[in-house]
């Protein structure tokens, strides 16, 4: 199968985008906008009949934001099937069942599953002068990653402390970690390889 190739359709101060066609039914768009001192960026999968998915990611310099991009544009395209499962992912319910491993002055662990699921990821949690969250979760989740960051704060009463709360995600499959890094109010995304043997599917 011929690879498709990205084609930069603007490059400015304040917008950057690229475009390409996909071997299933879609287009796909990358844009990142400048807007009120932070760049927003989508990933759109779309054609003549729909806007058909949009991931978005928000960084807080341009440097950042092509790091973002050229993230996104060595990303696996996904298939109309795996688009239709995510949205039925991302419309239900979210439940995380938590069980704390270890908690010592500084540091805690815990397990969670979601929903009826039985992957185990877990969250450790750093109190200093800031609260430290780093979570590990299946890659199959990167779509909810906000909602479950949203859920374990608040399931752990983190807000209350009134500290800023610096945020690590790492998303895992069988043998890959991806590590996305909130700055404040951005993310940077990165990938990773590795041996996780201990990882479930």
């Amino acid at each position: 199968m011929q690879t498709k190739m990205w084609l930069k359709l603007t490059d400015s101060d304040d917008l950057i985008s690229f475009e390409k066609e996909t071997a299933h039914l879609y287009k796909v768009r990358i844009e990142a906008r400048l807007v009120k001192g932070f760049w927003q960026i989508f990933k759109t999968y779309y054609n003549a009949k729909e806007v058909a998915f949009v991931e978005e990611y928000t960084t807080e310099t341009k440097p950042e934001a092509v790091s973002v991009i050229n993230a996104l544009k060595r990303e696996r395209d996904l298939a109309p099937a795996e688009i239709k499962q995510i949205k039925k992912l991302l419309g239900k319910k979210l439940t995380l069942n938590m069980e704390r491993a270890f908690k010592e002055y500084e540091v805690e662990k815990w397990y969670f599953t979601i929903n009826d699921d039985k992957t185990a990821n877990f969250a450790t949690i750093r109190y200093c002068e800031y609260i430290g969250v780093d979570i590990v979760l299946h890659d199959k989740y990167r779509y909810l990653e906000r909602r479950i960051l949203e859920e374990i704060i608040n399931v752990l009463g983190l807000q209350e402390f009134g500290m800023d709360i610096n945020k690590n995600v790492y998303f895992f499959t069988k043998r890959t970690f991806y590590k996305t890094r909130p700055k404040r109010r951005g993310v940077v995304i990165s990938k990773i390889e590795m041996d996780y043997t201990d990882s479930q599917e």
